[in-house]
């Protein structure tokens, strides 16, 4: 096991070394880290998962010490996801945690891209911050589990993994599947206790909620590494998924002087769909900033990536224009375009002019389809011949994550059937 760090081997016999590798590069978002979400956050950390965003805004209590693993008297006080995050660290130094102290609302949920996530816990009992998770994970394709009640619990047993609709007993679920219906959602992974609900022995109030619930050190920590348990089998599961490679990292520019919202975003869901007329699409999640740019102007443009570029297409496909003139900030320079009113890429070395024929809304993306207007190329890369010469381009390619610059040339359209030129037998 020379590829698996020694903390991981035991986990590597049960699963195989590939699968630690896997879960080493896997991130995972997890919403509360009380009772079910410390455990939970404890288990991704000793299974190697390699990236944990923590969300939580609340601090450590004295009552939270029955049942909390982030509770001590050394901690009271201190915020949970801090707690947190340094016991992680502790574990698996090589792990990357982002702690974010918020409350979770409907109004903020999309700051957290969980479509950037290959899975997400849900470990709070708030009702609209429950169903804002399960709404955006269903509408990015996460995939997801979302714990309900477990305080007035005796049972630990009493824990499955199951189907919203296929749940009761549990007064937490009942309200989920009610608000979710109205929303149109009857489908979502779930776990729940199948343990009718024990009455409190007295009434315990705070100003936040109606009553306190019980609760047992040996119940919500249960759902925690069960919910881990789903997430580790979902990160392991090939699952169906966008894995064609490789793709271009083409950067699209768009927006105009005129305007002032000139900008570029970095795509690799982008190709040909039709010779005569020519045609090419992009494919842009709704929430980017280039969408609405792209939507109002009904223009944009492909720049090819050379590898020269790779690290301003990087960046331009990470940060967001809102905040950032890219072609300021990776040294780009515009250029005038002939038929559209977007700039091209002065850099690049072959740039397509589109205008936007059609809006096709397919799920986390929508794809834009469009008429190639006009074709702006690099003069170096057309010879004495008039042709194109697009392999001394040195463009790049995108692969699962990485970049990789184009190797030798194998062949040409054709060279399997062409015949072999036949020569005169000599006499």
């Amino acid at each position: 096991m020379n590829n698996i760090k020694q903390e991981f081997e035991r986990e590597a016999l049960v699963l195989g070394e590939d699968a630690v590798i896997k879960l080493n590069n896997s991130s995972v978002a997890l919403f509360g880290v009380g009772g079910v979400g410390s455990y939970a956050a404890e288990a991704l950390a000793r299974a190697g998962v390699g990236r944990i965003m923590l969300i939580d805004n609340d601090t450590v209590s004295r009552s939270n010490i029955n049942r909390q693993l982030c509770a001590l008297q050394s901690t009271i006080g201190q915020f949970k996801v801090d707690v947190v995050a340094k016991r992680i660290r502790d574990i698996n130094p090589d792990a990357t945690v982002e702690c974010r102290r918020d409350f979770v609302l409907p109004d903020n949920i999309g700051t957290f891209s969980l479509e950037n996530f290959d899975f997400v816990i849900d470990a709070i009992d708030t009702v609209s911050a429950k169903i804002a998770i399960i709404e955006t994970t269903l509408a990015v394709g996460t995939p997801s589990v979302s714990c309900m009640g477990t305080g007035n619990k005796l049972d630990p047993t009493a824990f499955c993994v199951t189907d919203i609709s296929k749940t009761n007993t549990c007064p937490l679920a009942r309200v989920m599947r009610r608000e979710l219906k109205k929303r149109g959602i009857t489908h979502t992974r779930v776990i729940y206790s199948t343990e009718e609900a024990i009455t409190p022995k007295e009434a315990l109030e705070d100003r936040s909620r109606r009553s306190v619930p019980g609760s047992l050190s040996f119940v919500p920590s249960v759902a925690g590494l069960i919910a881990v348990s789903e997430a580790v089998k979902s990160i392991l599961k090939w699952k169906g998924g966008a894995l064609t490679a490789p793709v271009p990292p083409a950067m699209i520019s768009c927006g105009s002087e005129e305007t002032g919202n000139s900008n570029i975003i970095t795509i690799a869901w982008t190709g040909i769909v039709n010779t005569i007329p020519p045609k090419t699409y992009i494919s842009v999640r709704p929430s980017r900033h280039s969408y609405a740019i792209i939507k109002e102007s009904g223009e944009f443009a492909i720049n090819l990536t050379p590898a020269s570029l790779v690290k301003a297409a990087d960046y331009c496909g990470i940060y967001t224009g809102a905040k950032v003139n890219k072609f300021e900030k990776c040294g780009l320079t515009k250029e005038e375009a002939s038929e559209i009113s977007c700039p091209l890429i002065a850099e690049s070395p072959l740039s397509l002019e589109c205008k936007v024929t059609d809006i096709i809304e397919l799920g986390s993306h929508h794809m834009f389809l469009a008429d190639i207007v006009a074709v702006d190329v690099d003069e170096k890369l057309i010879n004495k011949e008039g042709k194109l010469c697009l392999e001394k381009a040195g463009l790049a390619a995108f692969a699962h994550g990485e970049y990789f610059a184009l190797g030798e040339k194998l062949g040409y359209f054709g060279f399997s059937v062409k015949k072999k030129k036949k020569h005169p037998k000599k006499k």
